[in-house]
């Protein structure tokens, strides 16, 4: 008998056909699970506050470009994005039930395509 590390055998579950995204059976605790109205609230507020700083970023960026300070930009450039694309990956996440691990391969790419055209001069 083979044993990974990490690996510990699943507890038994009536099986009703439900599978998460990553094809495991869905127990009743994850079922039942549905946020609260305040954790919405508190998520829409999280995520209002993370647009308006990325909108703060993206206009130093425009500041700092205009001004000829290219390192500035360039923080501000990947500071606008990370905290742009939060509510875009938190929406994905949401919707579609995806996991955290296919959520960072479908993020990482996507940040990286809105951010190259700025760096090369495209934008």
């Amino acid at each position: 008998m083979r044993f990974r590390i990490g690996s510990r055998p699943a507890a038994p579950t009536e099986d009703d056909g439900r599978m998460t995204a990553s094809g495991e059976p869905v127990s009743e605790s994850q079922a039942a699970r549905r946020a609260s109205p305040g954790s919405v609230a508190a998520r829409i507020l999280l995520h209002g506050g993370f647009l308006l700083i990325a909108a703060g970023c993206l206009a130093a960026y425009e500041h700092f470009k205009v001004a000829g300070q290219s390192g500035a930009s360039l923080g501000s450039l990947v500071a606008a994005a990370g905290f742009g694309f939060a509510p875009v990956r938190d929406l994905v996440r949401v919707v579609f039930g995806i996991e955290r691990k296919t959520l960072h391969l479908v993020h990482a790419p996507g940040g990286r395509a809105h951010v190259a055209p700025p760096l090369a001069g495209l934008a």
